[in-house]
Formats: structure tokens, C-alpha cells, sequence
């Protein structure tokens, strides 16, 4: 290993448009052609019984390749902060922007305030076009009325342009996980109260540039109160996949246990069991992906052992709305959801 290999990652932005990937679902064709003799899935018919195990493993290895495409969680936070700084200064930016030019853009797009005070909730997709259009027509007047305009007014508008451009492009290719990220806060703030229909359209850009960086803001301060690997959603969703097409089959409960017998084995030993350890190895064979099957084994099969942990689940979560309400005084904004503290 090279010394560079031993250097922490530093967290960096990412901007980057994810789609659905495509996965070739005949690659889990033939796979488990003898899992229904040899675990006794007999209680359908046996090519009922392949397709829902090869749908099983489909499903997973998909959801494994999107995962694997998301950002981290390092990198979600730093994007989040890249994002609330880009908004605040373009919020900045449209402040500064010509009086004449102003008047007559509201002039012009007095039409979209109304689609823009219908909005209450976050729209990635909505503030990269608003700020492409401003930035458009800045460029335009920039080079029309270039003689009616003095020079600096002129650069100005061209400096815009340039500027908005570059917002555009980063607004519209956020990765899923941070535009999550800015939804899940948004439902703290009323968005409706930020807009009316008498709001003119340059002061309502500049208005959802300010919230986006707020939320932004926020959403950065609580990912970074988050700590640990992400939960292993996945396999946790194919063992409970798994053990319904046990029931079904076999009609007995999947079980769980490390005895045969009396005995202590030391591994996995009940029929439910072996049949996840076959399917995993055949359907997802990584070793390091096996880290969290024994607690998905757990939480399906000893569903009193999960309910126990609901003080705890509910502590983390208490934990993280006082991060969340701590994040929104700071940056003085008033919630719509009062605090469980009060």
C-alpha cells in the first residue's frame, strides 16, 4: 500500500445529475435453480418460487449499485455548505442588479410571481431555471441596450450572466442525497409564507435564493451531527423478502439461532438461516457486505428484540431534532413545528 492510500479523503462537493441505472435482470437468470429441493420450498410451484428469489436478487443488486452511487455523507455536507454559500451570494448578486433593469424584468415576468407564490416546497429544478432565466436576460440587455447603459452597468449584467450560468449548472445536477437532504428541512418552514402574488419576480428569486441557502445551511449543520456508517437498507429489505417466500413455502417462521440442538455451533444454524447464507453468498458474494446480516436476521425473526429498541430509536431521534432546531436558531429562522422541548 502507498503511503497516498494511507491519507484521509478530504470531503469534497459534488454536483453530478443521478439517473435510474440500468440493470441487466437476466444476469440473476439460473442462479437458484436448486434452492427449492434443497431448503423445501414446496408450497408453490417451483418456477413461481426461482422467479420471486431471482426478483429478490435482482432487486437487491440494483438497489446495491444506486447506493454505491450516492453521495457520502462527508461529501453530502460539504455540497450542502458549497450550496448555502452559492445561494446567499447569488441572492447577494440579484440585490446589486441595475434599478432599470430590475423594473423591467418585473415588467416582463409579472406572470410567473403566481406560479412562484404556488410553490411550497423545494424545487431544485425551479431556482436552476429562475436563475438561468435571470441570467439570460441580464446577458441580453447587456448586449441590446449596451448604448442606453452605462459601462459599468453593462459589466455588471455580464458579470451576472457569467455568475448565474455557473449557478445553473450546480443547482441543476445536485445529488439525490443532498437534494434529500434540503426537502426533509424544508418541511420545517412555511415556504407559502415567503411569497405572495403582489411579490415582484426579481424579489421573488432572490427570496427562494435566500431560503434555498438557508435550508442549505441547516441541512449542512445537521448532517454533521450525524455519525456512523449508513444502515444497510438493502440486505435488511431481501431478508424480509427472504423470510416471507420462507413462510410461504415452507409454512413455518423463519427462526434464528446459533444452536443445533443443545449444542452452541457458533454461527447461524436454523433452516431460515442457511437459506439467507446461500442466497447472499449467490446473490450479493462480498464478504464485507456481511457485516450487518446478522442484525437484519434479527430484526425479522425477533421482532420483541427490535421493539426493545424503541427508547433507544426514540432518543436519537429526539437527539436530532434538537440539532435541527439548534441549526434553525442559529441561523434565526422561526419553525413552523414547535420544539419537543417546549
Amino acid at each position: 500500500m502507498t503511503a497516498d492510500n494511507l491519507k484521509r479523503q478530504r470531503a469534497r462537493p459534488v454536483f453530478r445529475e443521478e439517473l435510474p441505472l440500468r440493470v441487466d435482470r437476466t444476469a440473476c437468470v439460473g442462479m437458484f435453480d436448486d434452492f427449492v429441493e434443497r431448503y423445501s420450498l414446496q408450497n408453490l410451484a417451483r418456477s413461481d418460487v426461482i422467479n420471486r428469489l431471482e426478483e429478490i436478487a435482482h432487486q437487491l443488486r440494483h438497489s446495491r449499485a444506486l447506493a454505491a452511487d450516492r453521495a457520502s455523507r462527508p461529501n453530502a455536507r460539504k455540497t450542502l455548505q458549497k450550496v448555502s454559500e452559492l445561494a446567499q451570494f447569488m441572492a447577494d448578486q440579484v440585490g446589486q442588479l441595475p434599478r432599470e433593469f430590475v423594473d423591467n424584468y418585473n415588467r416582463h415576468m409579472a406572470a410567473s410571481c403566481t406560479d412562484m407564490a404556488d410553490l411550497n416546497c423545494f424545487l431544485d429544478a425551479w431556482v436552476a431555471q429562475l436563475t438561468e432565466e435571470l441570467g439570460e436576460s441580464a446577458f441580453a440587455v447587456a448586449v441590446a441596450d449596451r448604448h442606453k447603459l452605462t459601462a459599468d452597468d453593462q459589466n455588471h449584467l455580464r458579470r451576472f450572466a457569467k455568475i448565474a450560468d455557473e449557478a445553473f449548472l450546480k443547482f441543476n445536477h445536485l445529488p439525490m442525497e443532498v437534494t434529500w437532504a434540503i426537502v426533509l428541512m424544508e418541511q420545517y418552514v412555511r415556504r407559502s409564507d415567503l411569497l405572495t402574488m403582489q411579490t415582484p419576480a426579481v424579489t421573488s428569486i432572490q427570496l427562494m435564493l435566500k431560503h434555498l441557502s438557508d435550508i442549505s445551511y441547516v441541512a449542512a449543520e445537521v448532517e454533521r451531527a450525524v455519525r456512523g456508517p449508513r444502515s444497510d437498507t438493502p440486505q435488511m429489505l431481501a431478508v424480509q423478502s427472504l423470510a416471507g417466500l420462507f413462510r410461504q413455502t415452507t409454512g413455518n417462521q423463519p427462526t434464528h439461532g446459533f444452536h443445533v440442538g443443545r449444542h452452541y455451533i457458533g454461527r447461524p444454524m436454523s433452516p431460515f438461516d442457511r437459506l439467507v447464507d446461500h442466497f447472499m453468498k449467490i446473490a450479493d458474494p462480498d464478504n464485507y457486505r456481511l457485516g450487518g446480516l446478522g442484525e437484519a436476521l434479527e430484526h425479522v425473526c425477533w421482532p420483541s428484540r427490535s421493539a426493545q429498541r424503541t427508547i433507544i430509536i426514540d432518543k436519537k431521534r429526539a437527539t436530532r431534532e434538537r440539532h435541527i432546531y439548534t441549526a434553525f436558531q442559529d441561523r434565526g429562522i422561526v419553525t413552523n413545528i414547535p420544539s419537543h422541548d417546549n
